[in-house]
């Protein structure tokens, strides 16, 4: 074995031992830096605009970003949380009386029923209480975790300043140390970043946009624990077909069986135009037209992505789809153009 050799078989164990020991101190904070990233990518336009037009200094400019995200992002999600919270709280607490109007509502909609089919019967005492159950048992799980993630808020921040300032500079770097051709590397990092826009904007912005206005909904016709019922609809407006209705019909024949006619045909309106149109004028602005993933997927992923890294799977769940969605489309290009060359 030459010297030369000797030297190279060196520096690759050398090299693989350090490349082990960083995975290992940089493991606990992938999910932080993921989710930084996709904020990145999103304010990454509002950081240019800012530098261009307000203040030159990078610095500044990816501080008076990071203001805007904590004011039109932060600030609210965690007032809605807390929101959720308190009243997901207040059911458990009060689960016997949450029940009992439960029980009258299947009375009255039962005898309405009886009148076509004697039957047919519904028990929706069991089955929305059995939801809430499940629901109020895991709420100490899931704010740990949330916990957990406000605990590392600050270094988010101190990341997300770095990926607006120097994000250009790890692209760089990035595509230097990449195996790929720079073209490729270059395309999919295009096409990721579109895709991020199209699946967090198209699918997430407009269903967090359907929760609030649901919310607010709720508030004006009645609706007890609105807060509770708008984080629901954020989640029912991704299911593909059906969206938004899987909330907001319960919510109204709660309203017509406890004798407000005027409340439920109000909220049934302010469902149709205010809600439901909403998917229809906002989604195309935000969607681009060459990135193709269907909702479906988009719901399981969320899903998915809870399961696996807690409410920040919100975010992470459609990252890893839209990453997958983008190789899987490449893949044939670049395997052609690879076996093309041998």
């Amino acid at each position: 074995m030459t010297n030369k050799n000797i030297q190279l078989y060196f520096f690759l164990i050398l090299i693989s031992i350090v490349f082990i020991f960083n995975v290992a101190i940089f493991l606990p904070f992938l999910t932080l830096f993921s989710v930084v990233a996709i904020f990145a990518v999103i304010f990454y336009p509002l950081f240019k605009k800012i530098k261009k037009t307000i203040v030159k200094n990078s610095n500044f400019a990816a501080l008076l970003t990071i203001l805007v995200v904590a004011i039109i992002v932060l600030i609210p999600i965690t007032f809605f949380t807390m929101q959720v919270f308190l009243e997901a709280k207040g059911i458990y607490t009060n689960m016997d009386s949450f029940q009992s109007t439960l029980s009258t509502m299947s009375t009255n909609i039962n005898h309405k029923l009886g009148a076509f089919n004697p039957n047919t019967t519904i028990d929706l005492s069991s089955y929305i209480a059995s939801i809430f159950n499940g629901l109020t048992s895991s709420i100490g799980s899931i704010f740990s975790s949330v916990f957990h993630f406000i605990t590392i808020l600050f270094l988010g921040f101190i990341a997300l300043f770095f990926f607006l300032r120097d994000g250009s500079k790890f692209i760089d770097k990035l595509i230097l140390v990449s195996p790929l051709d720079d073209h490729y590397d270059e395309k999919i990092l295009d096409k990721l970043k579109r895709t991020i826009n199209s699946t967090v904007k198209g699918s997430l912005v407009v269903a967090i946009l359907q929760g609030i206005l649901a919310w607010l909904g709720f508030i004006i016709f009645g609706i007890p624990n609105p807060a509770l019922w708008g984080a629901l609809t954020v989640f029912a407006s991704l299911i593909p077909g059906i969206g938004t209705a899987i909330v907001m019909t319960p919510a109204i024949i709660y309203l017509f069986y406890t004798g407000t006619l005027f409340n439920s045909v109000g909220l049934l309106v302010w469902g149709v135009i205010i809600v439901g149109l909403i998917d229809n004028v906002v989604r195309p602005f935000l969607v681009s037209k060459d990135v193709n993933i269907h909702p479906f997927m988009v719901l399981m992923s969320i899903f998915g992505g809870l399961l696996m890294f807690g409410p920040i799977g919100f975010l992470l769940g459609p990252l890893m789809l839209s990453f997958f969605a983008v190789l899987i489309e490449l893949y044939p290009t670049i395997t052609k153009n690879v076996l093309d060359k041998r």
